[in-house]
């Protein structure tokens, strides 16, 4: 698997929140070494994520969850263990910008043609971390789908208040309060069996747009947030670095 982007993280982790209402021990990356294998990061950001970047167009490194990959992935590669990222942000409800390896140029793409190329650029040799919010989330979704199709092997998929585009639209709004419906159980099943680690993490606050349980992820995880919040929530980054310590 090839590149992705999205992260730079406070990275004090005593203790990491683990389905709801579970502690469990966390250890960071500064005080034990992860393991020399590759790691490839798959980063999707929501509906209108970009924002502007030092030159004031819209980059997909500059949105929150991308500051918070950045900073983790240059934590992970100073102990040496090597990391290829990609990271998007929607620029509209169809059309996202991608970077790779931190890139400071990016490339426009439609949707579809981001989860072809997330899937094509898989490397077998690397451990794979997907993570998105909204509908980055159902993105996420669709690309581990394909991948565990192909019985690839994910490490960690993280889902965060994962909202379908097809189904969430701005004529239809009814379909924004709850996990993406448009992937069978099927499908959704192949996901869980091929990967080490999947957790959902959703709220209920923002009434109008939310996410639910996904009964096929290995965990699922209420945060008291808005949607717009959420994506940020240490839970979630201390989370993704005990799992990126495990494989």
């Amino acid at each position: 698997m090839k590149f992705l982007r999205f992260l730079a993280l406070a990275v004090t982790i005593p203790t990491a929140l683990q389905g709801c209402g579970k502690l469990e021990r966390n250890t960071s990356l500064n005080s034990r070494d992860s393991g020399t294998r590759p790691a490839t990061i798959l980063a999707f950001g929501g509906n209108r994520s970009c924002k502007p970047g030092g030159d004031s167009l819209p980059s997909p490194l500059a949105t929150d969850m991308a500051r918070r990959l950045i900073g983790m992935v240059h934590l992970v590669r100073s102990v040496g263990r090597p990391v290829e990222v990609l990271t998007s942000c929607f620029t509209d409800p169809d059309r996202v910008l991608v970077s790779r390896n931190l890139s400071s140029t990016s490339q426009d793409l439609d949707f579809e043609t981001l989860v072809e190329q997330s899937v094509s650029s898989s490397d077998e040799n690397h451990s794979l971390f997907i993570i998105g919010h909204s509908y980055g989330g159902w993105i996420a979704m669709r690309t581990a789908e394909r991948i565990a199709a192909q019985s690839g092997k994910i490490a960690g998929l993280v889902t965060i208040d994962p909202i379908s585009r097809r189904e969430c639209t701005y004529t239809n709004w009814d379909n924004c309060r709850s996990a993406p419906r448009d992937l069978s159980q099927e499908s959704l099943e192949t996901i869980a069996a091929n990967s080490g680690n999947w957790t959902n993490f959703y709220q209920t606050r923002t009434s109008y747009l939310h996410s639910s349980t996904i009964v096929q992820a290995h965990t699922n995880t209420q945060i008291d947030v808005d949607h717009f919040q959420i994506e940020n929530h240490e839970t979630i980054w201390r989370h993704l670095d005990r799992i990126m310590q495990e494989f």
